[in-house]
């Protein structure tokens, strides 16, 4: 029940801050990074890691002004069981054509290509590959919506991508990719039963005291970011939360 009641409270905050943002009801949080730590001697932009401001997530206004502030971060990419791909005498793919005949040959063997905790770890994903086809101008256009940018040539790779992998996720990921049964899915990478899945660096202490399959034993959880597959330099994606300041209108 409390876990229920946490869920509905998280996505209550997200559709009231995605509702002001559309009303323009944010305030502006720029100066902010102005501000000296207590205690420090440093200022917030000081300890902002790159990257983490001047972005659309921080920037919905795309005015130069940040509304919403970087509150925490943690890596996510592609996790894999090392072990599995060194019984098969795979190695790691760094472009997606070699992912692509990973999966054939995997699929061979009765061995999933992908699998995804839920719908929502596929986001962090997304921003990363939108990175990677078109840059940061396109990744910019493609978070604002912009039709060209989704309808032309890098959206429609990007589709094409996403789809391909979709299609060859495990037959029980979409089933189980909700709030109860998610960790089944993360269980598929250590029942070598999926090669690959989006996730965050915090999937190891989940997962910590899981059930191991024989090549899985003694392997650890090591992870691509997705510019590892690519065919443009972007930075490894961070999944962020961010604080705002809701300006309420009387």
């Amino acid at each position: 029940m409390k876990k229920r009641w946490l869920l509905t409270a998280v996505a209550l905050i997200a559709r009231l801050t995605e509702t002001m943002i559309k009303s323009k009801g944010m305030e502006d949080l720029s100066d902010v990074k102005d501000l000296t730590i207590p205690g420090e001697k440093q200022k917030v932009s000081d300890v902002l890691m790159p990257g983490f401001d001047g972005t659309l997530a921080t920037e919905p206004y795309g005015d130069g002004k940040t509304y919403m502030m970087p509150m925490f971060y943690a890596p996510t990419g592609l996790f894999y069981n090392k072990a599995l791909l060194k019984a098969n005498g795979w190695t790691e793919p760094k472009t997606f054509t070699e992912l692509m005949a990973l999966g054939d040959k995997a699929k061979a063997k009765g061995i999933a290509l992908f699998t995804y905790p839920t719908t929502g770890y596929m986001d962090s994903f997304t921003y990363s590959l939108l990175a990677d086809i078109g840059g940061k101008k396109f990744f910019n256009q493609a978070m604002a919506y912009d039709h060209d940018a989704w309808a032309g040539k890098d959206g429609t790779q990007y589709f094409n991508l996403a789809g391909n992998l979709v299609k060859q996720s495990d037959k029980t990921t979409v089933s189980n990719a909700n709030n109860e049964n998610f960790r089944k899915n993360q269980q598929l990478i250590l029942d070598n039963k999926a090669l690959f899945m989006p996730n965050g660096t915090w999937v190891t202490g989940e997962m910590k005291d899981a059930p191991r399959a024989r090549a899985s034993n003694g392997a650890s959880w090591p992870y691509q970011g997705s510019q590892r597959i690519r065919n443009t330099r972007t930075p490894t994606s961070n999944r962020s939360g961010c604080l705002s300041r809701l300006r309420t209108k009387i």
